[in-house]
């Protein structure tokens, strides 16, 4: 009999679809600061949340904090996007949609690969302080 484990993954994702919808809207109404501001809190307390998980969580263990940093993530997702494009003329709307997500990615890149030295760096320099294995020899 095989038994099908739950995909973590659809509440990050379902969340920060639904979220990009409405915070887009709400950026219309309120300005983007504080929808851009609250998604980055909230994608922080999500990250952090994830962080205090341990080997034996499961599943049903990381909802909440994939839930809480998908909503965050949509609520910065299209926000930059509703804020920007109303301050261009619309015929040049195209090429600001196209230069918005080319700095989005490109952040997003940026990202990765700092965090990812930053990560490496620190695992080596723990890796080489570590005492080392007494061996011996027959």
């Amino acid at each position: 009999m095989h038994h099908r484990r739950p995909d973590r993954g659809h509440a990050d994702e379902i969340t920060g679809d639904v979220t990009s919808l409405v915070s887009g809207r709400l950026a219309d109404r309120i300005g983007a600061r504080l929808p851009v501001a609250l998604g980055l809190a909230l994608q922080a307390v999500g990250c952090f949340l994830l962080y205090l998980t341990e080997v034996s969580t499961t599943y049903s263990g990381l909802w909440l904090p994939t839930l809480v940093a998908g909503v965050g993530v949509g609520m910065t997702f299209s926000t930059p996007s509703a804020a920007g494009l109303p301050a261009v003329p619309p015929d040049e709307s195209g090429e600001a949609s196209g230069i918005i997500n080319i700095f989005r990615y490109l952040g997003a890149s940026l990202v990765v690969a700092v965090g990812s030295l930053a990560f490496t760096s620190s695992r080596a320099r723990r890796a080489r302080s570590a005492p080392k294995p007494i061996s011996f020899r027959a």
